[in-house]
């Protein structure tokens, strides 16, 4: 599974710099097929490790 994965690797990240993951205070998404899931998409696998992590939508900026 996709989400998890990307689950692991932020994880392993937070580790290697000693960052907790209770100091996640967001995370944001452009609801790409990896990340979303209402249930089970990676904002609500973080949550489950750092509960106080809110979802913030983000859109790309197009310039030009």
């Amino acid at each position: 599974m996709q989400k998890v994965r990307h689950l692991q690797c932020v994880q392993q990240y937070f580790e290697k710099h000693n960052i907790p993951l209770g100091d996640i205070t967001a995370v944001a998404s452009d609801d790409a097929p990896a990340m979303i899931g209402r249930y089970r998409g990676f904002p609500c696998l973080l949550k489950e490790k750092a509960p106080a992590v809110k979802k913030v939508q983000s859109y790309p900026v197009v310039c030009g």
